[in-house]
């Protein structure tokens, strides 16, 4: 296990350090463009990456996963899960285009139809990329993958940038996605040298597999995106705007941080597979890294959204702040969910993942039409706990399923939500009132911070020779190993 884990985590912290360069590039972005641009000019974004990402979605028959659970991949495979992209994508585009007029009137924004037509050209170009990137990810081979996604954000930041100071609008950001997605598709040419063909020998093959992931995707897009979509028919553009840069600052450190580090775990799992005792001690050991994460950032950004709003967006943002601290509930569940699915789709249960999915948007229905929603406030929160429940009930099963330490993993979630509640006291009781956000902002993090380090270290030097996942981990947070992994 040791050996696998270390290389899990090399792949982890290099697509982590990825992230980072690319959210540090973001932050300045988004620091730029909120001051710039008006919360209804991303309102109009916020629908648009919502509809263009649902046809995406709706396009999108699961060849990747495909590709990095299947032990031993040929060029058929790789070549048939292009083709099957190529048509998928290219047919979604065309209804796309046919059907922006009347999501335009739907939802009474006249601009949204030539944003949709500009954008939906992403499609096809996420359609051509390169299928040998696949095979990078599920060699758990991220350098040149690495290399690619920072040109590919320095050069969409430098768009982006460029443009939203010469004509301030929504634009900025649209054409920006569609230079990230040319530079992906040509660099992912540049970084393998397979060269993909036209062809549907293994068709029916991918199909069985992908057939469960493609209604998983609609439904669970549908599921991640349905608070949104309910904001933009109950309110008004400009607090649409606002939720969505709100909820997307909430997000960030798991689309940027934990999404990044779970990503390799799936190549993981099905490494271990089919030695069972193995397997379930790489879950345990994951999910007690993502308890040890995930708790100490939802506390902190509940406890000082105002801090972070201040920082990144501007005083025009002010009103998000309770928005911002509703919507990290949606954090708190997110990673754990994607290690849950995961584990379903190697152990071969992706109807099941589908069916979970399925339920979680019909519970989150169910609640949106039992509960009045009266502020944005309710529809953040209810939408979190949901999520919550859900992913407890996914929990339950899946340790029947395998029989993980659920009741340790609980435990051990526990202590890291006590230890960050512990650590946000002390920050709010040591920290002084500084008018400079920045200052404020960093004196604040590092008391927290080192409160947390500080108390969940005692914590595991307790307990460590108890538990060999703690043992492990603390092994793996030493500077000797740290330094040997690198």
């Amino acid at each position: 296990m040791t050996t696998l884990a270390n290389k899990v985590l090399k792949s982890s912290s290099l697509l982590i350090a990825s992230k980072m360069l690319q959210r540090l590039i973001g932050l300045v972005s988004i620091m730029v463009l909120a001051r710039l641009l008006t919360p209804d000019d991303f309102a109009i974004v916020a629908l648009t990456a919502i509809i263009i990402y649902f046809f995406d979605m709706l396009s999108n028959v699961g060849t990747e996963q495909y590709i990095i659970q299947k032990e031993n991949v040929s060029e058929q495979d790789l070549n048939t899960a292009w083709t099957i992209d190529l048509i998928s994508k290219s047919a979604l585009w065309l209804i796309l285009i046919i059907s922006a007029p009347f999501i335009s009137d739907y939802f009474e924004q006249p601009q949204l139809k030539n944003a949709i037509y500009v954008m939906s050209f992403l499609l096809p170009l996420n359609a051509l990329k390169n299928p040998g990137i696949f095979l990078l990810k599920s060699e758990l081979n991220y350098k040149k993958l690495f290399w690619l996604t920072l040109i590919q954000k320095v050069i969409s930041f430098t768009v982006v940038i460029t443009i939203a100071f010469l004509s301030p609008s929504f634009w900025a950001l649209i054409i920006a996605d569609l230079v990230a997605s040319i530079i992906f598709l040509v660099g992912s040419y540049k970084i393998h040298t397979f060269r993909p063909k036209f062809s549907l020998l293994n068709c029916n093959e991918q199909w069985l597999f992908s057939k469960w992931l493609l209604l998983k995707g609609i439904v669970g897009y549908i599921r991640s995106q349905i608070d949104t979509l309910i904001v933009s028919k109950l309110f008004s553009p400009a607090i649409l705007g606002q939720y969505y840069m709100a909820r997307n600052v909430a997000m960030l450190p798991a689309h940027n941080l934990l999404y990044p580090a779970i990503e390799p775990l799936l190549a993981s799992f099905s490494v271990d597979k089919n030695t069972p005792e193995k397997f379930v001690k790489q879950i345990n050991f994951s999910l007690m890294a993502i308890s040890m994460v995930v708790f100490p950032l939802v506390i902190f950004i509940s406890f000082f959204p105002d801090l972070i709003i201040n920082f990144l967006l501007g005083d025009k943002w002010t009103s998000s702040y309770r928005l911002m601290s509703f919507l990290t509930l949606l954090l708190l569940y997110f990673p754990f969910v994607l290690v849950f699915e995961q584990v379903l789709i190697v152990k071969g249960k992706v109807k099941t993942t589908f069916f979970f999915d399925l339920f979680s948007l019909m519970l989150i229905i169910f609640v949106f039409i039992v509960i009045p929603l009266e502020q944005p406030e309710d529809i953040a929160f209810y939408r979190g706990i949901t999520g919550c429940i859900s992913t407890l009930i996914l929990a339950i099963y899946l340790k029947k399923l395998i029989n993980y330490s659920l009741t340790y993993q609980i435990f051990f979630a526990a202590f890291c939500a006590s230890f960050s509640f512990i650590a946000a006291l002390l920050a709010i009781k040591l920290s002084v009132q500084i008018e400079n956000n920045v200052i404020a902002l960093g004196i604040t993090s590092i008391i927290f911070s080192c409160c947390y380090v500080f108390l969940l270290f005692s914590f595991i030097a307790v307990f460590n020779s108890r538990n060999s996942e703690l043992e492990h981990i603390q092994q793996l947070l030493t500077i000797k190993v740290y330094n040997r992994l690198l």
